[in-house]
């Protein structure tokens, strides 16, 4: 299990990007969206974005893109059962390492990410969205669930000397279960 939490304060507060896993093959971005404030994505800014030096990714949320929320606020939390059945199976000593190092995982990753209020109270900053319109300008909350998590099984192993891990992951957003993603990516977990 872990845990991760963050803001950024003070007159220039920076941005967090929520989504994605780190070093994920063929990877998706996130370019739409606005913060509660009417904050555009940081990465969908067009021309000069200094601030984009100092925007921290918030990865580990599996079957989201990278940006999916961002705000100034973060809080992830992670948990995973990992069995090495391989291992566990054997009578002795195993000589492939990529049997060696398999592990079969069941994963369930939650997180938000926000500007404002935090997203414990009805004025969260994800509920609201605000509308421009020539010299008008609506703010309208649509009461979006601030929470996007995913859950899902995948397998890890040693393969040509890189630790490879393959994952498919149920992303749920608003409450709506959506497609299951597969991602590929290298490097250890957390």
């Amino acid at each position: 299990m872990r845990g991760f939490g963050g803001t950024f304060f003070g007159n220039a507060p920076k941005t967090y990007l929520l989504g994605g896993m780190d070093n994920w093959a063929f990877n998706k971005t996130s370019y739409t969206g606005t913060s509660g404030k009417g904050e555009p994505n940081p990465l969908g800014v067009q021309g000069s974005n200094p601030d984009l030096l100092f925007t921290e990714y918030v990865t580990s949320l599996r079957g989201f893109d990278y940006a999916t929320l961002f705000g100034n606020s973060v809080l992830l939390f992670n948990a995973e059962l990992r069995i090495p059945l391989v291992k566990a199976l054997a009578n002795g000593p195993i000589n492939s390492t990529f049997f060696r190092n398999m592990q079969f995982v069941g994963f369930y990753d939650m997180g938000t990410s926000w500007s404002g209020a935090p997203p414990f109270s009805s004025k969260t900053s994800v509920s609201y969205k605000v509308v421009k319109e020539g010299a008008f300008q609506a703010q309208i909350k649509d009461y979006l669930n601030p929470w996007i998590y995913s859950y899902g099984a995948g397998v890890r192993t040693v393969l040509f000397g890189y630790y490879v891990k393959f994952d498919l992951a149920w992303p749920v957003q608003n409450y709506e279960v959506q497609k299951p993603r597969a991602f590929l990516t290298l490097g250890f977990d957390f």
